[in-house]
C-alpha cells in the first residue's frame, strides 16, 4: 500500500496497547500539525494497527509485527501507552506485561520508554466525556484524532460500532462473543482512549487549573 503521509522515520513512535487474554492489539500513532482555519491544531495521527489473536501467539508476537513492519524506521524510540493493567503482576511470570513488551523490542533494536504509570485510569463516565470532546474536535487545547483509513480499517470500524450504554460503560459484550472479530470489538477503542487521556488529559484538566480553594495561612 501507499506510504502514510504522515508517518516520519526519523521520529520516536508512540504505541498504545490494549490486552485480553486472547485477543492483544496495538496503534502506532505520531504527532503532527493540521490547520484548522486560521490555527495550527495538534493532530495524532493513527499510522498502523497492530494485533494478534491467541493462535498467534501473545503480546512477545505482537511486538515482533510492530518491528517487523517498522524495520526500516530509522530513530527507534518506542513510547508504550495503554492498559494500566499491563503493569499488573502475574500468577505465571515475574514479568508484566509491559515488561516483556519492553524487552521484546529491546531484542528487536529499539529504545523503549513505559510511559503508562500504574493505575493511570480515569472512571468510565470521565474518560467518555473526554473522548466525546476530542472526538468533536471543538476544543483547541485538544489534539485531533486521525486514523489511516487503509492501515487502521479495523479501529476505525471499532470506533464507529462501540455503542455507550446509559452508564458511561461500553457495551463489551462482543469482547465476549468469541464468534465477533475481535479486531472490530472494543479493544481498539480502548487502546485510543487511554493513549489520548494518559498523553493529554492535563490539557483539559481542570485539576490541573485548579486554584487552591484554601489559602496558606503563614
Amino acid at each position: 500500500g501507499m506510504a502514510d503521509p504522515h508517518y516520519k522515520s526519523e521520529e520516536a513512535l508512540d504505541f498504545s496497547f490494549d490486552f485480553s487474554g486472547w485477543f492483544n492489539c496495538a496503534i502506532a500513532f505520531q504527532e503532527g500539525r493540521m490547520r484548522d482555519g486560521g490555527a495550527q491544531r495538534l493532530v495524532e495521527y493513527g499510522l498502523h494497527q497492530f494485533f494478534v489473536k491467541q493462535d498467534e501467539g501473545k503480546v512477545g508476537e505482537l511486538v515482533d509485527k510492530i518491528c517487523g513492519h517498522y524495520a526500516t524506521h530509522k530513530f527507534k524510540v518506542a513510547r508504550l501507552w495503554g492498559e494500566p493493567r499491563g503493569h499488573d503482576a502475574k500468577a505465571d511470570t515475574p514479568e508484566t506485561l509491559f515488561q516483556q513488551i519492553q524487552k521484546r523490542f529491546i531484542r528487536n533494536g529499539w529504545k523503549v520508554e513505559i510511559r503508562v504509570k500504574p493505575g493511570q485510569v480515569k472512571a468510565h463516565r470521565e474518560r467518555n466525556y473526554y473522548m466525546n470532546d476530542v472526538l468533536a474536535e471543538q476544543t483547541p487545547a485538544l489534539p485531533i484524532l486521525r486514523l489511516n483509513d487503509q492501515t487502521c480499517k479495523d479501529a476505525i470500524i471499532a470506533m464507529q460500532v462501540t455503542s455507550v450504554k446509559g452508564d458511561f460503560q461500553k457495551d463489551k459484550s462482543n469482547e465476549s462473543n468469541r464468534d465477533f472479530p475481535q479486531e472490530q470489538a472494543t479493544h481498539f477503542t480502548d487502546l485510543i482512549d487511554y493513549y489520548f487521556a494518559q498523553k493529554h488529559g492535563w490539557r483539559t484538566s481542570r485539576k490541573a487549573n485548579r486554584p487552591a480553594l484554601t489559602a496558606s495561612v503563614n
